[in-house]
């Protein structure tokens, strides 16, 4: 059938393309937080929300692996319903309105 998209390569692009956003974020989001726990470490700033240096730093480049996977998986979900539904309703537009305005 002419102008649908295929699901399931529709769904990995959308992981893929959400995967490196993922990347992307979780490198914005350890690196900064590694900036702002270095700072308050060294007495540059005062902050009452971190202590510094410490396990929570560490825990905070598993964004690096973690959003990634999260947004892949999402972007995956994302692609496969927006292209059924894609799909579904341009057929039924093209049903309703006739194949004169459209052309293959």
């Amino acid at each position: 059938m002419p102008n649908t998209i295929e699901v399931l390569l529709f769904a990995k692009i959308n992981a893929v393309v959400l995967g490196f956003l993922g990347l992307i974020l979780g490198l914005l989001y350890s690196v900064g937080g590694l900036v702002i726990d270095i700072l308050v470490s060294n007495g540059n700033i005062n902050s009452n929300e971190t202590s510094g240096l410490g396990i929570g730093t560490l825990l905070a480049f598993g964004a690096i692996i973690g959003m990634p996977f999260l947004f892949s998986l999402i972007g995956f979900f994302y692609g496969i319903i927006s292209a059924f539904l894609y799909n579904l309703i341009f057929c039924r537009i093209r049903t309703l309105l006739g194949n004169s305005l459209f052309k293959d």
